[in-house]
């Protein structure tokens, strides 16, 4: 949300963020892709959408390399592993010997299948070599209220939308699943600190129809990139 009002105030129009969840962003991807090209409508994308569903969906209701111009990166940054706060585990060591010591028992929500913190999670069950139980969810924020409410047992997901909640005492933070621990959350350690070998990042990026003209594309670029200067 400050990156949209960044946006905005250089952009001396409104910004408004629309939620199109589920699919893993497929869904708010094709509206894009079928909207018009005058720059009012763009995409927020995401690994999932662009590096992800094209290798996993035999078909998508869009190209992701034709239907789409590139406009600019935002951010790169890991996913975090989150349990309940009533969950007996308090780092990822005993999440991981509670999973062997009780084999489905714990609940994963998986908040759209192919999605990056699907992704991270099925790595984190093959390396680990635990089972858990996964209940598939029509995007994050229905995931996380069932986290939140004790429904589910754990999730993973962006440190960028988790990170309020972590602060708030409402989950608890396990582990980073970047290589090293990330500054958006210093105390938090790295997964590889305990599973060697374990990396998986997430990156954001903005994209426009690509019926969008260059000059709109090129204003867009270089307006986000004072934006993301001045929020860093």
């Amino acid at each position: 949300m400050d990156h949209a009002e960044g946006l905005a105030k250089r952009l001396d129009q409104g910004v408004v963020v629309e939620n199109k969840g589920g699919a893993g962003g497929n869904i708010g991807a094709t509206s894009v892709a079928n909207a018009d090209g005058d720059g009012q409508i763009i995409l927020l994308t995401t690994t999932g959408i662009h590096s992800i569903s094209p290798s996993l969906y035999k078909t998508l209701p869009f190209d992701h390399i034709k239907d789409f111009k590139p406009i600019a990166p935002v951010v790169d940054a890991p996913n975090v592993i989150l349990v309940r706060n009533t969950l007996p585990v308090k780092t990822l060591d005993e999440l991981v010997r509670y999973a062997k010591d009780k084999p489905g028992a714990l609940n994963l929500a998986v908040p759209g299948n192919g999605t990056s913190p699907h992704l991270a999670a099925e790595l984190l069950k093959s390396i680990a070599k635990i089972d858990l139980t996964n209940v598939t969810y029509r995007g994050g924020a229905p995931a996380f209220s069932d986290l939140v409410s004790g429904q589910v047992d754990l999730l993973v997901d962006a440190v960028t939308t988790a990170t309020p909640h972590i602060n708030a005492g409402t989950v608890r933070a396990l582990a980073v699943t970047s290589k090293t621990r990330s500054p958006l959350l210093p105390t938090v350690p790295a997964t590889a600190e305990t599973i060697p070998g374990y990396e998986m990042n997430v990156w954001w990026g903005l994209m426009a129809p690509s019926k969008t003209p260059g000059s709109i594309v090129d204003r867009l670029n270089c307006e986000n990139a004072v934006a993301v200067s001045r929020s860093s």
